[in-house]
């Protein structure tokens, strides 16, 4: 029962996380254990819990430790007059018990591990594959401080939970096994193996040997034939004479347990006591029976028949609904006690219907008050209850709509829809959301809903029917349906646009991809700095050949359209025949010679990079090297007031690419030169070094006009310039961000913090970690 009940309430609970109670209720300790909150201990009214500090607080733990309290709370109270405690245990993570005799949540600590005790071990599947209901052996309790048996039921849902339990305290046992005995007679206890339990002048050598002893230890024959006949005895009581006739056996064996209550009677004092209590009764009965049957009718009449037809009339008014019934609570002690217990039930009966009827009546209010559609069916599908707007929106009252059934309010279609997603909610077992659209029956038009259906399940965890919420979404879903109608329309403009750009750009495309090649080349070619004036001009030296080849192409084809048409007309002219031919010659010798030229162009571009783009990776001294490449660029900036400076530290080896950092510096002065001076200014360009260890930082540093904020952003982007139309081509710094942290594997920042020009700071490995390789002309330039 007491499994059952628990399993109960926790199907009640369902899915719902009891956090809020959980923690009106428990609090952890400074130990690291949950117990009941001190300002609400009272271990002697309610159940004491521990959960340790190893367990992993969830919703699932919660649900099972406020079912097992609650559930301990209302029944301890019964349960523990018969014995000593009544608890769930949840293997290796919490007790709830309820004992008045000690604090098993207070007894706890960090130690404490209930799996360790014979109910919880013995409950476990592979010790109990049956999962039948077992008694364990005796064992003594380290916080009760006393021997106990226990009643074990594992408790399981789709795995094990934990184990209902109830101990007995041997002590308890043995003091009503005496209290039992007549004078002159006692009471003994054997266990299913024939192993003593409780015998009130053994108790000694019993709790010595663990709570059972065996029999043949000892040297009793009387014992020894107990024992043996009560191996025998089925589920009848039974008495027997003892083997040497001395005694009477009065043997019954305990279901459950299988334990074998004995209650030994000497057979003179049986014997004398039957015959003295013979003749007293004899006597007595003669001379009291007279008295007695002239008592019986008078007492029967007065004192029993007239209060029962009271309390009769009672019961019938009660039943009637009359809650205002009083009865003479006077007369004799047993009808005066019946009087009081009815007139209080009636009290309680008027609270209690009271009580309902508000309850009952809040709830129809917030039942109906809810602007959401709300109702429940039965298994069958009928209507068991609707609210006010789940019965307008079907232009039905809400007693209309009970016993009704969807196919009563909607056409067939749709109440095949319902019925099947009521079908997927019960065999889920959880809340099923949907959207679904139908035609409002009062309205004539088409709307839609959001549905939430979840089914209902009684105490026993039994499913009885569905509880559905359903909302209008119908603005909502328009407005989705709206957008969905605007991004098609809108995708449809896209295509048209692009089919329009498509074709427009058509004739464009040869000449595109022609110019898309020279951009790669151009970037390429910015490598080589003695490249970097062959750029500004490549686009127009390109252009020039590929438009005329373009032109003449075009007016070529439409030559031959119109020579075409009048071939098909049957109306063409021998010279106008031999025009056209002249000049489509002269046309393709203009167009040869465009295209000629334009691949010209091209051969001695991909020359000249090819010439200036060899580049090896190899130690250098870095000193050494920057001196070279000064030594190089002065010479170009004779006829300026800009003076060339270096303060870079001698011996700091580097095994890199020379090659690449030669073009970097180059392009950084020529960028210097050309951006931050204006003419006849007097201004300095200055690299300096740092040794960083397996790193060095070098900077470019000038004094001139510095970067303008709004352009700073933008400065390493390919082909952005100032200097657009005046020889600028936007690729310098671009080339350089590119040579940094691709060809050298550094990085490359601008200091904008110095007081007056820029400083561009590049930090780059002294010996580069990637592997050599190949630095020669792109194949695909």
């Amino acid at each position: 029962a007491l499994r059952d009940e628990y399993l109960a309430r926790l199907n009640a609970l369902g899915r719902n996380d009891p956090v809020a109670e959980f923690e009106a209720w428990f609090v952890r300790y400074p130990d690291g254990l949950i117990r009941v909150r001190p300002e609400r201990d009272d271990h002697k009214h309610l159940p004491s819990i521990y959960i340790r500090e190893k367990a992993s607080l969830n919703a699932d733990l919660r649900r099972r430790v406020v079912a097992a309290f609650h559930m301990l709370r209302e029944w301890g109270p019964a349960l523990t007059q018969r014995y000593f405690s009544a608890y769930i245990d949840l293997p290796g993570q919490s007790l709830v018990m309820y004992s008045p005799s000690v604090n098993w949540g207070k007894e706890a600590d960090a130690t404490t591990n209930n799996f360790d005790y014979p109910p919880v071990q013995n409950s476990a599947p592979d010790k109990n594959p049956t999962r039948k209901s077992l008694w364990t052996d005796v064992y003594f309790d380290d916080k009760a401080l006393t021997w106990m048996v226990s009643t074990i039921t594992p408790v399981d849902q789709t795995d094990w939970v934990g184990t209902a339990s109830q101990d007995i305290a041997i002590d308890a046992l043995i003091e009503r096994t005496n209290e039992r005995a007549a004078p002159g007679t006692y009471n003994l206890i054997l266990d299913g193996q024939g192993r003593l339990l409780v015998h009130p002048q053994l108790m000694v050598p019993i709790r010595k040997a663990g709570g059972n002893l065996d029999i043949h230890t000892l040297t009793d024959p009387l014992l020894s034939d107990i024992a043996a006949q009560a191996r025998w005895v089925g589920t009848d009581s039974v008495v027997v004479p003892s083997g040497d006739g001395s005694h009477y056996l009065g043997i019954s064996r305990i279901q459950g347990p299988q334990w074998v209550w004995v209650t030994v009677y000497p057979k003179a004092l049986v014997e004398g006591r039957s015959l003295a209590a013979a003749r007293s009764i004899l006597l007595a009965g003669l001379v009291g029976l007279v008295v007695e049957l002239a008592l019986l009718a008078w007492i029967l009449h007065r004192q029993v028949a007239a209060p029962l037809r009271t309390l009769s009339a009672a019961t019938q008014a009660l039943a009637e609904g009359k809650r205002e019934v009083q009865l003479d609570m006077r007369g004799p002690a047993e009808l005066g006690v019946l009087a009081r217990n009815f007139q209080h039930m009636t009290e309680q009966l008027r609270e209690r219907e009271e009580g309902l009827i508000r309850s009952v009546a809040f709830r129809d209010t917030l039942f109906q008050t809810i602007p959401d559609m709300v109702f429940v069916k039965d298994l069958e599908g009928r209507y068991l209850a609707a609210n006010r707007a789940f019965a307008l929106a079907y232009g039905a009252t809400e007693s209309q709509m009970l016993g009704m059934r969807d196919c009563d309010l909607v056409p067939q279609k749709d109440a095949e829809y319902y019925a099947s997603r009521d079908l997927e909610a019960l065999k889920a077992g959880r809340p099923i959301r949907s959207e679904h659209d139908s035609v409002n029956v009062i309205t004539g038009l088409r709307s839609y809903y959001e549905t939430v259906k979840t089914p209902i399940y009684d105490p026993n965890g039994k499913c009885v029917g569905l509880l559905g919420i359903g909302r209008n979404i119908t603005a909502r879903k328009m407005a989705e349906l709206e957008l969905q109608a605007l991004n098609e329309h809108l995708e449809e403009r896209v295509r048209a646009r692009t089919t329009e750009l498509v074709a427009t750009n058509a004739e464009m495309g040869e000449a595109m991809r022609v110019l898309q090649s020279t951009q790669r080349e151009l970037i390429e070619g910015e490598k080589v700095a003695s490249l970097g004036r062959m750029v500004a001009g490549i686009a127009h030296e390109l252009n020039t050949p590929i438009g005329n080849a373009l032109m003449i192409g075009s007016a070529l084809a439409d030559q031959a359209r119109l020579m075409h048409q009048a071939m098909e007309e049957d109306r063409l002219k021998r010279s106008e025949l031999a025009d056209f031919l002249r000049e489509a010659a002269s046309g393709a010798e203009v167009l040869e010679r465009a295209l000629r030229q334009a691949s010209h162009l091209i051969a001695s571009f991909k020359q000249v990079a090819a010439d200036q783009q060899s580049e090896q990776r190899r130690p250098f001294d870095l000193a050494t090297n920057v001196d070279e490449i000064l030594a190089i660029l002065r010479p170009g900036l004779r006829g300026t007031s800009i003076t060339l400076d270096a303060a870079v530290p001698a011996d700091i080896a580097m095994d890199s690419y020379p090659g690449l950092l030669a073009q970097v510096i180059s392009n950084l002065v020529t960028n210097a030169k050309v951006h931050a001076f204006d003419v006849g200014v007097e201004g300095v360009v200055r690299i300096e070094a740092t040794d960083l260890g397996d790193a060095v930082c070098l900077a470019v540093r000038d004094n001139g006009k510095g970067i303008s904020e709004d352009i700073r952003a933008r400065i390493f982007e390919p082909f952005f310039t100032t200097r657009m139309g005046r020889g600028g081509t936007g690729l310098g710094l671009s080339i350089v961000h590119g040579l940094v942290t691709q060809g050298l594997g550094g990085q490359i920042v601008v200091d904008y913090q110095q007081p007056r020009g820029t400083g561009f700071v590049i930090t780059l490995p002294k010996s580069d970690p990637r592997p050599p390789r190949h630095t020669g002309l792109d194949s695909e330039f």
